[in-house]
């Protein structure tokens, strides 16, 4: 999904953004975000042992909800606990 994106600077910046899950342990999850500028990529993470967020990720998929409403989903869940790490990047090795 494609979204614009302000560094401290004040800067945009068109990102493409892709998420998926994975479990590492009972209970316990990673959500990666995969940001794409110019060619360029890199994955952030984030840490999650909420089930319910994760349950209906799996009810998306099997009711097989679009591609972009599960995408959206993702995105509004964790996008706020690695925001400043994607725009600190793009700050720093774009600006």
């Amino acid at each position: 999904m494609k979204k614009l994106l302000e560094t401290v600077s004040g800067t945009y910046f068109e990102v493409d953004l892709y998420y998926y899950v994975k479990q590492v342990g009972y209970g316990n999850w990673n959500i990666f975000c995969e940001v794409e500028f110019n060619r360029h990529k890199k994955v952030f993470r984030c840490h999650t042992t909420d089930s319910e967020m994760i349950d209906a990720i799996n009810e998306m998929k099997a009711e097989q909800v679009s591609f972009e409403d599960t995408q959206e989903y993702m995105h509004s869940k964790v996008f706020e606990e690695i925001r400043f790490e994607i725009e600190e990047w793009l700050y720093i090795e774009f600006e």
